[in-house]
Parts: C-alpha cells; structure tokens; sequence
C-alpha cells in the first residue's frame, strides 16, 4: 500500500486513542482476537499495518509487524517493528515461545525437552489437568 486513499484516513484517526509515548489505542472493530481493523472499499485493513505504512513506509517483503508493546489494539508504529514469521512467534507469550526462552510453566515448573511436549506445552501440568478431569468424571459417576 504505497498511497492510502484520502477517505480512508479521515475514517482511520477518529478511531485512533492517542496517549503520549505510550500505545495509541485502535477503538473502533477488531478481527476477534484483538487486532484493529477498518474496511477500505471491499477489502479489510489491519489498523497497526494501516498506521506503519503511512507513517513509517512498506513492510517489507517477507516481514510482518510485531507488536513489541504486545498490545494488540496499539497503532503506534514506534510500537511496531518489521521481523519475520519466526522472530514474531519466538517474541510471542505461546507456550512454543516461552520453552524456547527456557521460561518456566504458568506454575513454575522448568521447561526441559523432557517435561515439554513439541507445542512447548508442560507434561506436568497436563497430567494434572488429565488428573483434575479423571477425577470429576468419576464425581459424576458416583452422584
């Protein structure tokens, strides 16, 4: 997007929640999982890609933006910054991403190649979790 047209700006900063040097707030839709869209014609626009165009540039080829904020609904381009598919995953909070920055679990338990399973999810945790289910099927049963 080199030349965003005229009338999709004028929709665009309305919706636009400035607080200074921190996140600039997209207020208006989103995709369902917290980022900012605006219709432009007949197509969709991510609202953090729409802002980092006009005030930054293109994207490059072969990048996407990641939120260093982590703030999904933020358009601030100084929030934003250019990586690859794999650099904006590794930054992410996905347990892949976390076992990879060798970060414990949600409860403290290390994240080693032998109490992960391959999505970075804890084996310990989940044994509880299967253990929690057991043990309320068998609840049930018994009521």
């Amino acid at each position: 997007m080199s030349h965003p047209p005229a009338g999709l700006a004028a929709r665009f900063w309305p919706k636009v929640r400035c607080f200074p040097g921190e996140c600039w707030v997209w207020t208006a839709a989103d995709n369902g999982a917290g980022y900012g869209v605006i219709g432009d014609k007949d197509r969709i626009v991510y609202a953090h890609r729409y802002a980092y165009e006009t005030l930054i540039g293109p994207i490059p080829t072969g990048k996407e933006l990641d939120h260093r904020c982590r703030n999904p609904r933020c358009v601030n381009p100084t929030h934003l910054e250019a990586v690859t598919h794999r650099e904006n995953i590794a930054r992410g909070v996905a347990p892949w991403a976390r076992y990879q920055r060798g970060e414990p679990c949600i409860r403290g338990h290390a994240r080693t190649p032998a109490t992960t399973n391959r999505q970075g999810q804890c084996r310990p945790c989940l044994a509880e979790l299967a253990r929690g289910y057991r043990a309320a099927k068998a609840q049930e049963r018994r009521a």
